[in-house]
């Protein structure tokens, strides 16, 4: 997400705290940026000053004028972008602080990602006979049935698989299944027996799992008949 502010307003404000810190010369060799540098930050920022006055006047007399603003605004942003970086990668360093951070103008950066909620959803699985020897599963959430789109927080989804002779149940315990990884959790999929899986019955359970590796529940067993 961009640090830099989108009104106009709450940006001067930020250019102006980004270019005074970065002016002082010793916060500048923090940094790591020289005077060339520092120089033409502040000669785009003066224009910037001076582009929005003038614009903030035409709007105060209700004549808009705002191509010059603009562009100059585009031009300090620009230079100002590339610098934070660097000021980021000092911070990250531990060569700058939060505080002197937070004085140039930028918002520190949130450390602890969100971790992805465990999966409370079971995917429905359905299996297509494809050729012999192979079957094409296609799966959707149970709350979405109509749309082939993963749940929130979800990376993947788990396929177990168990060849049976007909007429056998579903096994009652998943890990009385064969595992088979479907690290795409796009639908379908297709999933390949052996010769003498022929004329067998193979059931197929599933789960999504998350970033993290968590499993939700398993779905529903489904089967079909192996084509010989």
């Amino acid at each position: 997400m961009d640090w830099i502010k989108r009104d106009d307003d709450s940006f001067d404000d930020q250019q102006n705290a980004f270019r005074i810190w970065l002016t002082n010369p010793a916060n500048a060799a923090l940094a790591g940026f020289g005077t060339p540098e520092v120089n033409n930050l502040d000669n785009a920022g003066s224009n910037w000053d001076t582009t929005f006055a003038v614009s903030k006047a035409h709007d105060l007399a209700g004549i808009p004028l705002t191509a010059g603003k603009n562009t100059s605004g585009d031009i300090l942003k620009s230079i100002m972008r590339p610098m934070a970086k660097v000021i980021r990668a000092r911070h990250q360093a531990g060569v700058l602080t939060d505080a002197q951070v937070l004085a140039a103008g930028m918002p520190l950066l949130d450390s602890t990602a969100t971790a992805a909620a465990t999966p409370t959803t079971r995917p429905v699985l359905a299996i297509v006979p494809a050729q012999r020897l192979e079957h094409t599963v296609r799966w959707t959430d149970e709350t979405t049935p109509a749309s082939r789109s993963k749940p929130a927080g979800v990376k993947d989804m788990e396929l177990r698989v168990a060849v049976v002779a007909q007429g056998q149940p579903a096994p009652a315990d998943p890990e009385a299944y064969d595992y088979y990884r479907v690290n795409d959790p796009a639908s379908p999929n297709i999933v390949g027996f052996d010769p003498a899986d022929g004329g067998k019955l193979a059931w197929m359970i599933g789960c999504w799992t998350s970033t993290r590796g968590e499993r939700g529940p398993w779905s529903a067993a489904v089967s079909e008949t192996i084509r010989a």
